[in-house]
């Protein structure tokens, strides 16, 4: 091939190749600032699509022995979680706040030494437990250990 080919060539086809490669270097440009508007000002995050809520945990004890946490989740009919190396005793979860002052009074009555911890779930434990803390706003003193103990099971398979 000459020069006057490539000339030629260029003439015919130059300013098509380049429009070409234009508009797809600028479909690229568009697309990664996109993305990365997305993922670096996290628009799209687990966060935004299910809403949390804060739930009062009754804790009664914080142990680094999960042997002497046992020991306390069995006095109290509660559940040991363990939190990052520390094993918290839990003897109840509740959100309806008529309900979390019944059994503060409950356990001021029995003479139990609780801390009221913020507990940070999503709805849907929320709404699988409103039917039991309905149970315990309308239930006698005996069935609360039976109803708190409920709750408790499923905190453990929400975790």
């Amino acid at each position: 091939m000459t020069y006057c080919d490539y000339i030629i060539s260029y003439i015919i086809f130059g300013d098509y190749m380049k429009k070409k490669i234009l508009i797809i270097f600028t479909a690229i440009f568009i697309g990664c600032s996109i993305s990365y508007y997305v993922f670096n000002n996290k628009v799209l995050t687990l966060d935004n699509v299910v809403s949390y809520s804060t739930v009062k945990g009754f804790q009664i004890g914080c142990y680094h022995s999960f042997d002497n946490a046992t020991k306390i989740a069995d006095r109290y009919n509660g559940i040991v979680i363990n939190d990052n190396g520390m094993y918290r005793v839990y003897s109840a979860i509740l959100y309806n706040p008529d309900c979390i002052n019944k059994i503060m009074k409950y356990y001021d009555s029995l003479g139990v030494i609780y801390y009221l911890r913020d507990i940070k779930v999503n709805s849907n434990f929320i709404n699988s437990i409103s039917m039991d803390e309905e149970l315990i706003i309308n239930s006698e003193l005996s069935n609360y250990n039976a109803i708190l103990y409920d709750i408790l099971t499923r905190y453990e398979e929400y975790l």
